[in-house]
């Protein structure tokens, strides 16, 4: 092969690989946008719920529902809201949750869920915002302490930040 035709072949790869990169990691971010989330009319029950919150919007930002809902690593990020984008929308279709009332029949199933994935992510989301905050109160330091050593994440403090916990 000549060195004009390789050189040629390499350029068209690497845009190539540049354009499914870019393209990916865009589409991601669109499927992880609170608009793309509320576009199903169930989720605009806990988007609701979420605005009248304390935390909303008080550092200035306004989180998207995949900077809460999916890890912060991009591959991890990816594999985990393909996995969860199919198993929610089966929850769609196989669970009644398009009223007000049926979302709460599920509502602590679909809490606990979130809580589960929020310890496993060691609060990762939490830290992209927050880093290892230091609490002003010695309870909190106290309490703080438990996430340096490894004991606690987050979420077993924090819960009902954004959402009201469960049995609320």
């Amino acid at each position: 092969m000549n060195r004009g035709r390789a050189i040629k072949i390499v350029a068209i790869a690497v845009v190539a690989v540049s354009a499914v990169i870019v393209g990916g990691w865009r589409a991601e971010r669109f499927f992880s946008s609170t608009d793309f989330c509320i576009s199903c009319h169930v989720m605009r029950y806990p988007f609701e719920e979420m605005k009248r919150s304390l935390h909303y919007a008080a550092s200035g930002g306004i989180p998207e529902c995949g900077d809460c809902h999916l890890p912060r690593d991009p591959v991890d990020r990816t594999i985990t809201h393909a996995a969860k984008g199919i198993k929610d929308l089966y929850g769609v279709f196989t669970k009644d949750i398009s009223s007000q009332e049926g979302f709460s029949r599920y509502r602590d199933e679909l809490a606990d869920s979130a809580a589960a994935d929020l310890r496993r992510w060691d609060g990762g989301p939490c830290r992209g915002c927050h880093g290892v905050p230091v609490p002003s109160s010695a309870p909190g330091r106290a309490a703080h302490m438990k996430l340096q050593r490894g004991e606690a994440t987050c979420i077993d403090c924090h819960r009902g930040i954004f959402h009201a916990a469960p049995g609320t």
